[in-house]
């Protein structure tokens, strides 16, 4: 999937979990940055291109979709988050998420690396990807409108 996908759907996972449970904002940045943070494993990323000495050097050793599409990033930030208490189950449903989207890829992702590859049907900017962003854009609207009426931001 691309950024814009990923980046609405992290938004959405937030939107619903303030919704249901209530977040601080921080989290909601936890969420969204971690729904990204698997593709610095690629230059050309959003994020890869932010970071790019750390992306080309991770590139260069983890291919894209590998590694860090992989469940092992989900237990290394279990294993180093978990002892600090450092919103754990936060950060881990946005890196999930992320796979969770790119498992429907054509390309597919590593998600038991280096074994073998789970993969989908669509592809990377595909029809699907624009609908599902489209969804995922319409839900976080429909739930950004939803947190503005429960702060009583907006006013009738």
């Amino acid at each position: 999937m691309r950024f814009k996908t990923h980046l609405t759907f992290g938004l959405l996972l937030y939107f619903l979990l303030d919704y249901f449970i209530g977040l601080s904002i921080f989290q909601g940045l936890l969420i969204v940055v971690f729904s990204i943070l698997p593709d610095i494993d690629l230059h050309t990323s959003f994020i890869g291109k932010r970071m790019k000495g750390i992306s080309h050097i991770l590139e260069f050793f983890f291919k894209h979709r590998c590694f860090f599409h992989s469940l092992w990033p989900v237990l290394l930030l279990y294993i180093v988050l978990f002892p600090i208490g450092l919103g754990l189950e936060i950060v881990l449903i946005g890196y999930l998420g992320h796979l969770l989207l790119d498992i429907l890829n054509k390309k597919g992702i590593a998600l038991f690396w280096p074994f073998f590859r789970v993969k989908g049907y669509f592809k990377t900017g595909g029809l699907l990807d624009f609908i599902l962003f489209l969804v995922f854009m319409f839900g976080d609207l429909v739930l950004l409108i939803v947190s503005l009426f429960k702060l009583n931001i907006i006013l009738l």
